[in-house]
Order: C-alpha cells, then structure tokens, then sequence
C-alpha cells in the first residue's frame, strides 16, 4: 500500500509560489499575524564530476554512460543499408540491436583502426564540400564514395581485434 504523504502536493506551478501560510497572514488584520519566514532553498548539491572522455583502450569496458546525442541524416538508400546491415547482425546475435548499439560497436572497430585512418586519409586528394543543389547530389556522392574507398582500405590493413 502506497505510504500517506508527509506534506501537500502542490496542484500546479501557480500553487508552489502561493503557500497557505503566507496568504493567511496576508489577508489577517495587521499586528495580528505572526511574521511568515521565506522559504529559503537548499543549496544545490555539486554535479558529480565526469570522468574526462578518453578514448576506450583496446576491447576494455569504459563503464561510461551513454548519454552524448548526435543526430545524422542520411540519404534513403543509407538508411536501408544501415537496417539491411543491423538486421544481419540482430539475427546473427538473436538479439534486437537498436541503432546505438551497432553504432557504438562500429566505432570500436574504428578505435581499433585509427591508424590505419590516419595513414588512407592522407592519400585522399584535397576534397571540397558540394553545394547541397539538387543538381549537385552527385557531387556529394563522389565525395562520400571517395571517403569510403579510403576507409575500406584501412579497415583491410588493420589487423585483427582481439
């Protein structure tokens, strides 16, 4: 059974600035109320302090909360791989992964291939960000398959994770 409350509820926003204390000694004749301290709150209490963001070393937990948002958009046929891959792998593991999971296992992998990154990024030529006109998409294409081709090629030198 639900334990009684200690104090009133407060009904709504206009409720907690009105106390009854208050508004009785408001409406009692003057000299007869007794003064009405104000609520004084409490101090707030420090945020924990959050451990500085490191990147995961090697296959070790980091224990970290999974609470930084990021938003994508992608393009319709993106968005189908990325289901087409994510369902592969749900069925592989018998377990429903959801798009954080499978993003966080990817970076990982990409931790885990940094350097590999570092050595195809450097054999890109300079690229140049389309502009986003309809006539343009296929810019933004050829710009993203150029990035894919380099990171296909460091994800096939890396060595294996462990």
């Amino acid at each position: 059974m639900a334990e009684p409350l200690k104090r009133e509820q407060p009904s709504s926003s206009v409720a907690t600035i009105f106390r009854k204390d208050a508004a009785r000694a408001a409406l009692a004749p003057p000299g007869v109320h007794t003064p009405v301290a104000p609520v004084t709150p409490a101090p707030p209490e420090p945020a924990p302090a959050r451990p500085e963001p490191r990147p995961a070393a090697g296959s070790a937990p980091t224990g970290e909360p999974a609470d930084v948002l990021r938003q994508f958009q992608l393009t319709p046929s993106a968005d189908a791989t990325l289901r087409r891959v994510m369902r592969t792998y749900s069925e592989g593991s018998g377990l429903e992964l959801n798009r954080s999971e499978f993003l966080r296992a990817l970076i990982a992998v990409l931790e885990h291939t940094i350097p590999q990154h570092e050595r195809a990024a450097r054999s890109i030529e300079p690229l140049r960000r389309p502009k986003n006109d309809p006539w343009l998409l296929h810019k933004r294409d050829e710009l993203e398959r150029t990035l894919a081709r380099a990171m296909q090629e460091a994800f096939r030198t890396a060595p294996p994770m462990e």
